[in-house]
């Protein structure tokens, strides 16, 4: 028997994951459609066979048993699972977590300045110079979506 040709081989070889292989693995189950899988109706539930099935489809078999009494039992992956890794993977959930330092303090970066040693008047001009350029850059203050420096709503400026 002789070995199978370089080319071969690469072709044998299971897909190396990329980010385009992954996308495209999540919407297959995120999309999938269990009437693909099976029938139903007044007469009862009928599995379809696995060789009806596309590719993409099998593998969103999680899980296909038979008992001693003859029931069937079809499983698929988690489709809402799919649906929210896929949205992640896609930027449309943007996930924020909050960093603490020790015990929960402050975390301080170097460089930046000590707003703790400012008094209220000099606090008070710093968030109006924040505010001020926030709203000449047509946004609204990070804290306060829509708040002027005074907290009172106001429409961006344009």
């Amino acid at each position: 028997m002789s070995e199978p040709s370089k080319g071969r081989r690469r072709a044998l070889r299971p897909a190396a994951p990329n980010a385009e292989r992954i996308i495209e693995e999540y919407a297959a189950l995120a999309f999938s459609d269990l009437r693909r899988f099976l029938d139903w109706g007044p007469d009862g539930v009928e599995l379809k066979s696995s060789v009806a099935l596309t590719d993409a489809e099998a593998r969103c078999v999680a899980e296909v048993s038979e008992t001693a009494a003859g029931s069937r039992r079809l499983k698929l992956h988690d489709k809402k699972g799919a649906l929210d890794s896929l949205a992640r993977c896609l930027g449309l959930f943007v996930e924020r977590h909050e960093l603490s330092g020790r015990d929960g303090a402050a975390i301080r970066l170097a460089g930046a300045p000590d707003l703790s040693r400012l008094d209220e008047a000099e606090l008070r001009t710093l968030e109006e110079l924040l505010a001020k350029t926030v709203r000449a850059n047509g946004n609204a203050l990070p804290s306060e979506p829509g708040a002027g420096a005074d907290g009172k709503d106001e429409p961006p400026s344009r």
